[in-house]
């Protein structure tokens, strides 16, 4: 997508696993095609309801598949593949503290997002209650969001995020399965007009 369009891109990466590999394709890409590093802001946190620290837990053999670990810290997820901790807790942000900064940062420059990604692997109704102030402001057309059963683990229902996104002022306009994953869709929700 960097390579065939002007798009700035944000992304989010606590794993520092993950965040490895997309630094260094990132560098690959930027040394292929002049201006696309320009166009990246990598911010190594995460992002959930509140400020604090927590760990991580990734699957055996999957580091795409990594986790947030429940707020007392343990891991309780329905399989022993996830007992893998990562080496340190990783920092949580709210992405609307995060965003303030990173526009305040180019001088008052207004924000405007095509389209936001939320994956977090059941993080995603923590994740979106600290993008309020994003998503209500009228600055992000499009979102895209996993929904799994991953989220129950973190005390969040599908129907919650859907009720979230219309309260927002969003409508949901695609909710489409992953083929051979059971139990998983990405949901696409469209900011009203």
């Amino acid at each position: 997508m960097l390579s065939l369009s002007s798009a700035s891109v944000i992304a989010v990466e606590p794993s520092p696993v993950n965040l490895f590999h997309l630094t260094r394709s990132l560098r690959l890409a930027a040394s292929a095609q002049v201006g696309v590093a320009s166009r990246v802001t990598v911010l190594p946190v995460a992002v959930g309801d509140a400020a604090q620290r927590r760990e991580m837990f990734y699957e055996k053999g999957n580091h795409g598949d990594t986790r947030m670990a429940e707020v007392d810290g343990s891991n309780k997820t329905t399989t022993t593949l996830f007992d893998h901790l990562t080496d340190s807790p990783v920092e949580v942000h709210q992405l609307d503290d995060l965003l303030k900064l990173s526009i305040a940062s180019e001088q008052g420059s207004h924000l405007n997002v095509s389209l936001m990604k939320v994956d977090t692997q059941g993080f995603e109704c923590r994740a979106l209650k600290g993008s309020v102030a994003l998503l209500t402001s009228g600055a992000v057309e499009s979102v895209v969001c996993e929904l799994s059963k991953a989220m129950l683990r973190q005390l969040c229902q599908p129907d919650q995020v859907k009720v979230f996104f219309r309260k927002a002022g969003y409508s949901i306009v695609s909710l489409g399965r992953e083929k051979g994953i059971s139990g998983e869709a990405n949901m696409v929700a469209r900011r009203n007009p």
